[in-house]
């Protein structure tokens, strides 16, 4: 699909320029990524059982402590077998940042920190 034909010639010409082959271009780049898909997390359990490596679960920071507090040898093998992302919790209005390296410990391989603010946490993530 790397030639033109002569109707993508004269589009280009046109006041609506190259919009639609753009389309196109996406679709067909966009086919060559492979992708996470986000689920709900229910349980350790259920993960295990479902198995699936390509799906990510969003936790809170507190709800990730929790987990490590509760159940952190689960929690280590749930990453094993797929991902997890930490966020900040909502009441952060002063865009400061928790710890990520206890997370990072327990394999969560992405943790969202608020890059506003460069405090230890933010300079731990940078590695400065």
């Amino acid at each position: 699909s790397g030639n033109l034909d002569e109707e993508e010639i004269k589009k280009m010409q046109s006041d609506e320029g190259t919009a639609g082959l753009e389309v196109t271009a996406y679709e067909e780049m966009s086919s060559l990524v492979n992708y996470i898909q986000p689920t709900k997390f229910i349980s350790f359990e259920f993960s295990a059982q479902k198995n699936r490596s390509y799906v990510i679960s969003s936790f809170t920071e507190l709800k990730a402590y929790d987990l490590l507090s509760k159940a952190s040898v689960q929690f280590v093998d749930y990453n094993k077998r797929q991902m997890s992302r930490i966020y900040p919790k909502g009441t952060r209005m002063d865009s400061s940042n928790y710890m990520p390296q206890m997370f990072w410990n327990a394999g969560c391989q992405m943790v969202a920190l608020n890059f506003q603010t460069m405090d230890l946490p933010m300079q731990q993530n940078m590695a400065v």
